[in-house]
């Protein structure tokens, strides 16, 4: 129970004197995440928790080290997908997809983001991280857009340029 966490402190960046939000640490249930196999992806969990906390533009300009970073922890894991897209007729399809991708788990998370944000913070150097350092798992992170079909590659393309977008009309307010 209790008050939510405030998202400006988790970003360092709260300066409200009365925030009716909670400062403290999230409390976490390691031996949960553990029995429930919790893992987490590069494309779907931490680019978009990078861009939410850090911005579309720091993004950009350390992708190539997050990569690194994250494939330098990861292993591989099969993991399956299900989605029930429609039709024009509104007839549902369940589709199913099994697929092996690399993921990490809480642990390695903590620590990854522990570095991003002491270097968003100007307190660490990103390239200075042991894996960038170690020239096996620099050449373990493939290149961007690698491997993926033109399918992949368009989305890739549009998912950038939505969020540059988005982070443009945050800029707004």
């Amino acid at each position: 129970g209790g008050r939510p966490v405030c998202r400006r402190y988790m970003q360092g960046t709260c300066d409200r004197a009365l925030c009716p939000m909670s400062h403290n640490a999230p409390k976490v249930d390691a031996e949960a995440l553990d029995a429930a196999n919790a893992i987490i992806e590069l494309d779907h969990g931490v680019y978009c928790a990078v861009c939410e906390l850090f911005g579309v533009r720091w993004w950009w300009e350390h992708e190539f080290q997050i990569r690194t970073i994250f494939n330098s922890k990861s292993e591989a894991c099969q993991i399956e997908e299900r989605w029930d897209p429609m039709t024009r007729a509104v007839e549902t399809i369940r589709e199913e997809d099994a697929d092996t991708v690399q993921v990490i788990r809480f642990d390695a998370f903590v620590e990854m983001f522990t570095w991003f944000m002491e270097s968003h913070l100007s307190l660490v150097d990103l390239s200075q991280h042991p894996s960038l350092r170690s020239r096996e798992a620099r050449d373990k992170a493939p290149f961007r857009g690698v491997g993926l079909s033109a399918l992949e590659n368009h989305i890739e393309i549009f998912n950038f340029q939505s969020a540059k977008m988005a982070s443009a009309l945050n800029n707004f307010f």
